[in-house]
């Protein structure tokens, strides 16, 4: 699974969210953008888009500036982990049209969960194919 995220790489609920994907054998690419510019610019470049996104922004104008630019990931699954608990931010949130949304004081195992699941159907929809007996048919 290739993920892409959005986050200040030197924050505490960063590091606790990196140690939990680290424990899982699902991720094959793993991208880490902590400034906006070379977020969006990823979407601009590349054709590929990552299987899902994790966006950790660190208050409401980050938050806001991520939704002046959502065309560019509104095609991939995105979890949005917001800083705070409050309505107008969890609104905001919704903006970006997310799979699932938490908060960085919980302990990111249903973020993991999420993951896994994600995992599951792709390895359901695509299970890896058998080598051909036949040379031609390869």
């Amino acid at each position: 699974m290739n993920i892409i995220i959005f986050a200040h790489s030197d924050s505490s609920p960063y590091q606790r969210l990196n140690h939990a994907i680290a424990s899982l054998d699902l991720v094959q690419a793993l991208e880490v953008y902590g400034q906006l510019n070379h977020f969006c610019q990823r979407f601009r470049t590349i054709a590929h888009h990552p299987d899902i996104i994790i966006i950790m922004p660190d208050g409401s104008e980050e938050l806001d500036r991520l939704i002046d630019h959502r065309e560019l990931f509104e095609n991939t699954r995105t979890i949005v982990i917001l800083p705070q608990r409050e309505e107008p931010l969890l609104s905001k949130g919704h903006k970006l049209r997310p799979s699932f949304i938490t908060y960085c004081d919980d302990d990111f195992g249903e973020i993991i969960a999420v993951l896994q699941h994600v995992y599951m159907n792709q390895a359901h929809c695509h299970p890896p194919q058998a080598p051909s007996a036949n040379p031609l048919e390869a």
